[in-house]
Parts: structure tokens; C-alpha cells; sequence
């Protein structure tokens, strides 16, 4: 999910099970990002746009480590199977993208936009599907620190496309991770790292301008 610069690492640790015991607000998470928008009101079957309430009762989504199938085969995609059949946990129903659970989160209450069209990766995405896609992630990451209050410390918003850069499932998703200062992760740049020199100016001002004729 990272550029090879970036260090991620997850360890069990007794920091993370202390940042989420099982009350804590990020282990309740679902329920309560389900019921936000409605406070007291039941558990409805579908979220209507624009809400933040339950889909669905069905097995939440297959993981975004799973192996890449059909990238541009909307028959292959398990996103698109879990929209079919509505067995998404949505905390947000838009008009062109949804917010859902991730069902193997990095730490709980994890979500994922992605289009409810299916696009194999950021660069499938349309105009309106790239406006709301940011729009709702911006949500999302406002949700996650209201709802969940100051247990998330921050976030990370990461996106993966193509199997080089470890895309695990065929259509385009943006990951909201909320985060904690001793969760066990670590997304960490390190230039030292990199594989590559950087580049000469001269090489910088080519592609710049080559780029900024594609743009």
C-alpha cells in the first residue's frame, strides 16, 4: 500500500491491546457509526444517501489483501458481488460512492469509499466519482474523530492501484484508517531507503513539463 520508501509494520503488542480493549469506543465502532445519524432510532435495512446507517446483515467484505482478479471484469470483483448483494456494513450511502467497514481493518472502525460503479482503479474513476469520492472521505475522517472521539489521534487515507503497487481487489478504494500514536503500525517515509537517486534538475524540469502538457 506504500511507496517503497515507507516502513509498515504490525506487531501484537500490550500497547495495542490497551489503545482497543473490547469497550473501547473504536471496538464499538460499527454500532455506533450506524447509529450516529439517527440517535434512538432502530437499525433500518438499507441507508438511504447521505445517512449513516446499516445495509445489510450479510458477512461483511472480503479483505483488500486478497488476490487481484480481473481488473477490469466487474464479474470478478468481490466489491461489486458484496454491492450486488447489499452485504456491505455502509456507514454512508452517496449517489456515486459508498463508505463501508473494513472487515479486517487496521485498527477498528477502518473505512473504505469506493465507487458504487465498478472502476478498476483511481484512474478509471469519472470527474463526479473523483469530487465525491474525496467529499466522503473528508466525511469519513470527520466521522471517525466526532464518533470515535480523541482515541483517534489521527488518520491515514491510503489507495492502492494496480498490482505493483499491492491493489488487492479490482475496483478503486480509498482507505480511511483512524490511528493512535501507539497502535503497532507504522507508515514512515524514509528517503534512505529508496532504490533510486534523485533525480538531476534537468530530468525533474523534463517530466515536469512533459506532465504538464498531459495535464
Amino acid at each position: 500500500m506504500t511507496s517503497p520508501g515507507a516502513t509498515v509494520r504490525s506487531r501484537e503488542s500490550k500497547s495495542v491491546r490497551a489503545a482497543y480493549p473490547p469497550e473501547s469506543p473504536l471496538a464499538t465502532s460499527v454500532a455506533v457509526m450506524r447509529q450516529s445519524s439517527h440517535p434512538g432510532a432502530p437499525p433500518t435495512d438499507r441507508a438511504p444517501p447521505g445517512s449513516l446507517a446499516p445495509s445489510g446483515s450479510g458477512p461483511s467484505q472480503t479483505s483488500t489483501t486478497g488476490s487481484l482478479r480481473g481488473m477490469t471484469d466487474s464479474d470478478d470483483c468481490d466489491f461489486c458481488a458484496h454491492l450486488a448483494a447489499d452485504s456491505f456494513d455502509v456507514v454512508f450511502r452517496g449517489d456515486l460512492v459508498v463508505a463501508v467497514l473494513d472487515a479486517h481493518p487496521i485498527n477498528p472502525g477502518h473505512v473504505l469509499v469506493l465507487p458504487t460503479r465498478h472502476a478498476p482503479d483511481f484512474a478509471a474513476l469519472d470527474d463526479g466519482e473523483v469530487t465525491e469520492l474525496a467529499r466522503v472521505a473528508q466525511r469519513a475522517d470527520r466521522a471517525l474523530r466526532d464518533v470515535l472521539g480523541p482515541v483517534v489521534e489521527g488518520t491515514n487515507l491510503l489507495m492502492s492501484n494496480g498490482v505493483a503497487a499491492d491493489q488487492g481487489v479490482p475496483h478503486a478504494h480509498l482507505h480511511v484508517v483512524p490511528r493512535t500514536s501507539d497502535d503497532g503500525f507504522e507508515f514512515r517515509e524514509d528517503t534512505t531507503r529508496y532504490p533510486h537517486p534523485p533525480l538531476a534538475p534537468g530530468d525533474r524540469a523534463a517530466i515536469a513539463a512533459r506532465m504538464g502538457d498531459t495535464l
